[in-house]
């Protein structure tokens, strides 16, 4: 005995095809036209942002990288190269070599003697938190000197 298919039942199956097609052809098309942005760098990150015991990183759009904290000022400052996708190296004025690597939960720091560590982004302006800055005067190379008044 054979079984008869309606005319109704091929008209859903075939829209239901058609639908399932249209979204995935939706999909692509926003997946497309809407690429993941790209994390940057530029910020300041922070081992503690709830508290003052923390250290800081913050990274500024002309490749400079600053080490600090509230309580003792700059630990290290350098220049900041992108070795790798979302993986800088760090060379400070010192002589350390040092590296990080971009995550969306922050910048983990590997300092030169091995250790690992997560500092979260709190700012992605470059910002610089303490007594000490307002008697800090470094303007690297390039920089223009605001005359206030």
């Amino acid at each position: 005995m054979k079984r008869k298919i309606s005319i109704t039942a091929i008209g859903l199956w075939v829209l239901g095809a058609g639908l399932l097609a249209s979204l995935i052809v939706n999909c692509v098309q926003y997946c497309l036209a809407n690429p993941a942005a790209p994390i940057l760098l530029q910020g300041a990150y922070s081992t503690d942002s709830a508290g003052i015991n923390g250290r800081y990183l913050t990274f500024d759009k002309d490749g400079y990288f600053y080490l600090y904290s509230q309580s003792d000022g700059i630990l290290e400052e350098g220049s900041c190269t992108e070795s790798a996708e979302n993986l800088y190296e760090l060379d400070s004025t010192s002589g350390n070599h040092s590296s990080v690597l971009l995550t969306e939960d922050g910048v983990y720091y590997a300092s030169a003697d091995g250790t690992l560590e997560l500092f979260s982004r709190f700012s992605d302006v470059p910002t610089f938190i303490g007594d000490w800055v307002k008697d800090w005067d470094h303007r690297p190379e390039g920089t223009c000197e605001v005359e206030e008044g």
